[in-house]
């Protein structure tokens, strides 16, 4: 962690610091920390704030899910539901992304009760279709999965992609 900017304390720690990892997080120790006055920065639990690294965009953006004792908000809500489709794929799927987000709205269309059969998605061709090619298959948040079973997802194969589902 390096080249970044001190905003209302200083610390001896200067401008390079070490992280230690802690499975999948990283840990920053800044040394002597004060505030502007000069005395000694006092850190509260709720002063800390979790920021995760997206790497497909090569940004860092803030936690909102989780708590400062690591627990997930939620909120429960009696007469209504939110599911969300985390899909930060826009960039591995290339094209796709249309047709897997119209397959992510058509399961939400479904699980509402909806009597609508069509998933709204027909085939999609990119270049020239190739019958023979090996297929690959995707969730609905972008990952490949290589021994599909029991869902619904999305089939790339030599150009062409089209949902299907496995029972």
């Amino acid at each position: 962690f390096h080249a970044h900017t001190y905003h209302g304390f200083t610390s001896t720690s200067g401008k390079k610091i070490i992280a230690e990892r802690d499975g999948v997080y990283l840990k920053f120790t800044f040394d002597d920390c004060r505030n502007l006055e000069e005395d000694i920065l006092e850190v509260e639990k709720d002063d800390i704030d979790q920021w995760t690294y997206i790497a497909s965009r090569d940004t860092w953006q803030h936690n909102v899910e989780n708590d400062k004792d690591g627990k997930i908000n939620i909120e429960d809500i009696k007469n209504s539901a939110v599911i969300m489709f985390a899909l930060d794929c826009s960039s591995s799927l290339n094209g796709l992304f249309p047709t897997l987000k119209e397959t992510a709205k058509s399961f939400i269309s479904r699980l509402a009760g909806s009597d609508d059969t069509d998933t709204g998605i027909e085939e999609t061709f990119i270049g020239n279709v190739q019958d023979n090619a090996p297929a690959r298959y995707y969730n609905l948040q972008g990952i490949e999965v290589k021994n599909p079973h029991g869902g619904l997802f999305i089939e790339v194969k030599g150009g062409k992609s089209r949902k299907v589902l496995i029972r």
